[in-house]
């Protein structure tokens, strides 16, 4: 490892807790509009950002949306792969930058796999 470019990295403590926050308000987050707002409602925040409660249960747009197990699981599964691989990817990571988007990717990855739409 690059000295200079590793000393200005947080430790991976800081990234586990930024990556549990991250989790957390976004289950605060889909649980309050759960409970607040029925679906389809919009609710204007700002000029340009609405709150809209709608649900997807496929991948992206709904693709891969087969209402099976198998496609539910293996899904999962692959998510937990991704999370592992870009686990390992952190734990070699010198350059700061790459060390956050990959400390949000992984936040991202778990906030689907783990919360999802339920």
């Amino acid at each position: 490892m690059v000295p200079e470019r590793t000393e200005n990295l947080p430790s991976l403590r800081i990234g586990y807790f930024f990556i549990l926050v991250l989790v957390a308000l976004d289950a605060i987050s889909k649980y309050l509009a759960k409970q607040y707002l029925e679906f389809g409602e919009m609710v204007p925040m700002v000029p340009s950002l609405d709150l809209l409660l709608v649900f997807n249960s496929g991948v992206a747009f709904s693709m891969l949306d087969f209402n099976n197990a198998f496609t539910s699981y293996g899904l999962l599964i692959i998510g937990f792969v991704l999370v592992g691989y870009l686990y390992s990817m952190l734990r070699k990571e010198e350059a700061i930058i790459n060390y956050w988007a990959l400390i949000l990717i992984i936040a991202g990855v778990l906030m689907v796999n783990l919360l999802g739409n339920k």
